[in-house]
């Protein structure tokens, strides 16, 4: 993926566009595609690049804001229904035609039976930081075999013959353990098929623009300009800026699309804690590093 600009001229050579594209954009949740990608998306999709949705959850555990809606939240299937209506609106704003549920037929590795990967949930810690739940649902992603979950990856980049994946940071973004585990089955699939991840990127620079845009309008409690268990990284180490500012009303009706997920003001929005965030109007991404090397941490890497 190298639309946009690079922050820094020194990676522009590196971040030349090939001849052909076709991106991945690999996520945990309905309504996650849409906040933190859904301009590189919608853009992608007005440059003629191929794009590929992959939604690990259903959102099965999320809450629910609207007061008409709030019987389905314990609902599992009830919500997860709902929430894939909400999905497929969203896709439909962004322009998107090929959305696919990891698990499902057309993102399972060959042989194996498809299965439905749940929402693991989480509750917030202490110190502000999401944990898992426990105990763990035996279905859920973050239950499952992370060799499994990353050759279902790794099926979808080999299907439409990907060139880049888009994922979460190590840190999941916010920390939710379904982001973690996304991150790690995404980047394991990529290096697997030997193609670039790009990871959405949080800066000193965004963060703190993110305070003052929220607290100057006054409409939704500030968001922290170091939130806990998020990683706030240095303005240089984005090697990928996507201006999405000719894409921010499909990103804001793709965002308004998740009803039960997020409340939407003009330019702001807010999810079920009430903090207020930004439409962000540059979404920025950093290259996921080794590419084509096997993680360090002696974790089994899936099989080719």
């Amino acid at each position: 993926m190298t639309i946009g600009t690079s922050r820094r001229p020194d990676r522009a050579a590196r971040t030349a566009r090939p001849e052909r594209e076709h991106v991945v954009l690999v996520h945990a949740h309905p309504d996650d595609e849409s906040i933190v990608t859904g301009g590189t998306i919608a853009k992608l999709v007005r440059d003629g690049v191929p794009v590929t949705v992959l939604t690990c959850t259903r959102g099965e555990r999320g809450d629910v804001i609207p007061e008409e809606l709030r019987h389905l939240e314990g609902d599992l299937r009830a919500l997860a229904d709902h929430r894939e209506t909400e999905l497929a609106d969203a896709m439909a704003a962004l322009g998107v035609t090929d959305h696919r549920f990891l698990g499902d037929p057309d993102a399972r590795w060959r042989g194996l039976d498809a299965r439905r990967y749940v929402d693991s949930g989480m509750e917030w810690g202490d110190d502000g930081v999401p944990v898992a739940l426990r105990p763990l649902d035996p279905d859920s992603l973050c239950a499952g075999d992370e060799a499994d979950e990353a050759r279902d990856v790794l099926a979808v980049i080999a299907d439409v013959d990907a060139t880049s994946v888009v994922t979460y940071d190590d840190h999941g973004g916010y920390g939710h353990p379904d982001h973690k585990r996304t991150h790690v089955i995404a980047t394991w699939a990529a290096e697997e098929a030997g193609i670039p991840a790009y990871l959405i990127t949080t800066t000193e620079s965004s963060a703190g623009r993110a305070h003052e845009l929220v607290a100057a309008r006054g409409r939704f409690p500030a968001p922290d300009p170091r939130p806990a268990g998020m990683l706030v990284l240095p303005d240089d180490a984005v090697d990928v800026a996507v201006d999405v500012a000719e894409a921010l009303d499909a990103k804001t009706r793709a965002i308004a699309s998740h009803r039960t997920q997020v409340v939407v003001d003009g330019d702001q929005f807010a999810l079920s804690h009430g903090i207020g965030e930004p439409i962000a109007a540059v979404e920025l991404f950093r290259l996921h590093r080794p590419v084509g090397a096997a993680p360090d941490d002696g974790t089994p890497r899936p099989p080719r």
